[in-house]
């Protein structure tokens, strides 16, 4: 989901909202800077709870209810602000989510694979994203 939306923010910021190229550029930073807010306070409260699973999914609801918020926006304002809120609630999943499974396969086999499960983790995702 959030390389979708990485590949296709501007673009429909830009037909359904109707910014500008610039302006809906400049909206869709604000989900990148979501992403790295909430990728820091994820990973501190998964720290503290210890509950991944809880977390991740509590995050993901989180982030499908401004993702449907998006279809009602009509402003640059408003968009930012639904583009913001999203990238905090998918910030966890999208960044943790990947390295996660990676340290879980990694710690658990007697291989170094940890960086190769990620990588692939990663670009599956990607990959899909761009189908």
């Amino acid at each position: 989901v959030d390389v979708s939306l990485f590949f296709w923010i501007v673009l429909y910021l830009n037909k359904h909202v109707g910014l500008s190229q610039a302006s809906a550029s400049l909206v869709a930073m604000t989900y990148d800077f979501g992403l790295v807010i909430g990728a820091f306070t994820s990973g501190k409260i998964t720290d503290r709870t210890g509950n991944r699973p809880a977390i991740f999914a509590g995050l993901l609801f989180t982030a499908a209810i401004f993702a449907l918020g998006s279809a009602f926006v009509t402003d640059a304002a408003g968009a930012a602000a639904l583009m913001f809120m999203m990238g905090t609630m998918m910030g966890g999943p999208a960044m943790l989510m990947p390295t996660a499974i990676a340290a879980d396969i990694g710690t658990r086999s007697q291989l170094a694979v940890t960086a190769t499960i990620s990588g692939i983790v990663d670009g599956t995702g990607s990959g899909i994203a761009a189908l």
